[in-house]
């Protein structure tokens, strides 16, 4: 799920399609999306930018509407500025705000073996290759746990993680990007660098921290990513699926057959 900040809308993907619930009338509309089945789903602040997966197919897999849902772009193709025909997951992120009128964004495309990591400069309606550096380390955990995050005091650097996490950088003179390894499962859980292994899902709030959910429970920043704490808010370190912040230091995450936790980050138990 994800929510528009301009209209409050929620948007909802489900083995139903893309649905949208408007909490204020309450109601809840099935956006007209080519393929019924969408997975997952991320929209731009205003709503207007909207890029989803969909379909069991590789060649459905991905989608982009620029006027908030009422027309849809096919990205997956042959062409130029289209994303490659081939992979079975993707993983989307935009930018807090526009750029000259336009929303950069970024995707993350992979399977059990390789992985492709692309840049859009128009909302989403086409892309370029930017290389994918030391993300991929063979351990197939590609295809199951990946995410992509755009830096929000930053368009042109982005958060990509799987087993480890990586800060990416554009580099306009190559038009590629440089990654640079923030994390490693592999390290005592005491060092500042420590992230357990498969994450699933980053989120910042509104003071930049970010937060980071994983198979061995969540891990947070307070500095951009370079430090990480476990922290001390007897939240259970349970495998963390998803993570959420409404801005102002309440934290829910939804874990795997354990349920959903809440914390205020106060010292009291979810």
């Amino acid at each position: 799920m994800k929510t528009n900040e301009v209209d409050n809308l929620v948007y909802i993907a489900t083995n139903q399609g893309l649905h949208v619930w408007d909490k204020t009338n309450e109601t809840l509309t099935q956006l007209s999306t080519p393929n019924g089945l969408c997975n997952e789903v991320t929209v731009s602040s205003d709503g207007l930018v909207i890029l989803a997966r969909i379909g069991q197919s590789i060649a459905n897999g991905a989608i982009c509407s620029t006027d908030g849902g009422q027309t849809f772009t096919q990205l997956i193709g042959s062409g130029a500025g289209k994303i490659p025909p081939g992979f079975t997951r993707f993983e989307f992120t935009i930018s807090s705000e526009r750029v000259n009128d336009v929303y950069v964004c970024y995707t993350i495309c992979t399977t059990a073996s390789t992985v492709g990591i692309f840049r859009s400069e128009d909302s989403g309606l086409t892309w370029k290759a930017l290389g994918s550096g030391g993300i991929n380390d063979g351990s197939g955990a590609l295809v199951y746990c990946s995410y992509i995050a755009v830096n929000p005091t930053d368009f042109n650097q982005f958060y990509v993680g799987s087993s480890n996490l990586f800060l990416g950088t554009y580099l306009s003179n190559s038009g590629l990007a440089g990654f640079e390894q923030l994390s490693s499962w592999m390290l005592p859980e005491s060092s500042e660098l420590y992230i357990p292994i498969y994450q699933h899902n980053l989120v910042f709030d509104s003071n930049y921290n970010m937060y980071i959910g994983t198979d061995g429970g969540f891990v947070y920043s307070d500095d951009l990513g370079a430090t990480f704490k476990r922290p001390n808010y007897n939240l259970h370190n349970i495998e963390t699926m998803s993570v959420a912040t409404n801005g102002s230091g309440k934290l829910i995450s939804g874990t795997l057959s354990n349920g959903i936790l809440n914390n205020n980050l106060q010292n009291e138990t979810p």
